[in-house]
């Protein structure tokens, strides 16, 4: 799993120099994916799973340039969806077939 990105187009942070480094700093968790869910867009949704799990606040997410935006929507993106093992299918029966 990649942990940072480095923004091609720094934000201004309040008090301090421009951001440059964003950090993965967790993988979700249940809570996460359920904010994450009631979200009504794609945009929304990508925005709040990355404002979950990065060094990055809600504010400071709504201040990304668009191509820096999308790449981290990309490297986050696949952590918020759900997936079954074995071939991505869940038949709903238990493994001794009952």
């Amino acid at each position: 799993m990649i942990d940072q990105y480095e923004l091609k187009h720094p934000i201004a942070r309040a008090g301090g120099s421009p951001s440059t480094l964003v950090e993965v700093t967790r993988r979700p968790r249940l809570k996460d994916l359920r904010l994450v869910a009631i979200q009504k867009d794609e945009l929304a949704q990508n925005a709040k799973a990355i404002a979950c799990i990065t060094n990055l606040p809600p504010a400071a997410v709504e201040e990304l340039d668009v191509d820096d935006f999308k790449a981290l929507a990309a490297l986050v993106g696949p952590l918020f969806s759900p997936q079954t093992e074995g071939s991505g299918e869940s038949s709903g029966e238990a493994p001794d077939g009952s």
